[in-house]
């Protein structure tokens, strides 16, 4: 489109005109039409960048919504992926099963009894200041260090487990 103007041309056009429409000495409009016809085209111009940005605007707010949208189905899948994890964990471990092999050998489903480590600590239980780590405005567990001390047999408070947990991988 060789004919299209842009809005800042238009805005140059419509000083230009104004400049040209104006008299030196009295300062008022002498010729109009030149500048009504500036003027008409920057309000037309004008009119269309503003539709193009109210566009814009909406095609923005339909990708926040899809990407809201998208964000609670990833979430609802990963939640559906951990449960149907845990239930595969449960009942292989209560079958005495430690794999399952796909019959086209494409994927398998491994148990590893015991395998994982995880500190658990009694819900409400205050923090030891010997196993704390501060995070600004937050002192909590660290974890790591509870381990750590678990392993060689230093003492931790009584509301301190280390647990095993048995891991299913699916691969």
């Amino acid at each position: 489109m060789a004919n299209e103007i842009t809005l800042y041309q238009c805005e140059r056009e419509l000083a230009a005109a104004l400049d040209a429409a104006l008299d030196r000495e009295t300062g008022e409009i002498v010729s109009s039409e030149e500048l009504d016809n500036a003027v008409g085209q920057f309000k037309n111009k004008g009119q269309h960048v503003a539709a193009y940005i109210l566009n814009l605007k909406a095609q923005q707010d339909m990708i926040v919504a899809h990407e809201k949208a998208i964000a609670a189905r990833k979430k609802a899948v990963g939640a559906k992926i951990d449960r149907l994890h845990e239930y595969m964990a449960f009942n292989m471990a209560n079958a005495g099963i430690a794999a399952i092999h796909a019959n086209d050998g494409t994927f398998s489903a491994m148990l590893y009894p015991a395998r994982d480590e995880a500190v658990e600590i009694a819900e409400g239980s205050p923090v030891d200041d010997r196993f704390a780590r501060i995070i600004p405005e937050k002192k909590e567990w660290d974890k790591t260090a509870l381990k750590k001390a678990i392993k060689a047999g230093e003492p931790v408070p009584s509301c301190v487990t280390l647990v095993k947990r048995d891991r299913l991988v699916i691969a």
